[in-house]
């Protein structure tokens, strides 16, 4: 028995060694300590939204929100691509294999900003303040802020036109925008981000 046991014992350790020898190892794209020292996630005012994005300090229109980071992917084999950003071609250069960042690891807190409309029912919300920009040198991916964001403000973004808004079709997240936009929804509700 004690034979047996060994055995498997070894085979679990070759087996172990070579598994881990063949595996790709993790590369990410760092995110910046000083910049994340300059928000706080803590729950969304949108409702089901979980976590979002607060500005602790006020951030100027231009300014740098915080770097996307996270895992970088040669494809976007990630069961939920909510995280997901494609990466300019320009930054192949220094980046080759990888075409993706993957946030939803090692992603930053700039991964909780939320998505707010840009329009509902045609009309203008101004509750965008940030938006994504993806670029050819380090750090690759950022958020930038499109408006002057108070301290204390939650920080929302659009994921632009390709993105899945099924969230949008429920009806207390209608209403909440509805409501925080002063728009009349009796009728109907649409919205573009």
């Amino acid at each position: 028995m004690r034979r047996i046991l060994a055995v498997l014992v070894v085979i679990g350790l070759v087996y172990g060694a070579l598994y881990l020898g063949f595996r790709e190892p993790v590369r990410t794209l760092p995110v910046d300590a000083a910049l994340e020292a300059r928000t706080e996630a803590r729950p969304s005012q949108i409702p089901g939204a979980g976590l979002g994005l607060y500005a602790k300090v006020p951030i100027g229109k231009g300014d740098v929100i915080g770097h996307y980071g996270g895992r970088l992917k040669k494809g976007p084999d990630v069961k939920d691509s909510s995280y997901v950003v494609l990466l300019e071609p320009c930054a192949m250069e220094t980046l080759a294999p990888y075409r993706y960042v993957d946030g939803s690891e090692f992603g930053g807190q700039v991964t909780r900003i939320n998505f707010a409309p840009r329009l509902v029912n045609g009309v203008e919300t101004h509750f965008q303040n940030a938006a994504i920009d993806t670029i050819c040198e380090p750090p690759f991916v950022l958020f930038r802020a499109i408006a002057d964001i108070p301290a204390g403000a939650e920080i929302f973004s659009s994921y632009g036109q390709k993105y899945h808004y099924d969230f949008m079709a429920f009806p207390s997240v209608q209403g909440w925008f509805c409501q925080a936009a002063k728009v009349d929804c009796s009728k109907g509700f649409s919205f573009e981000p």
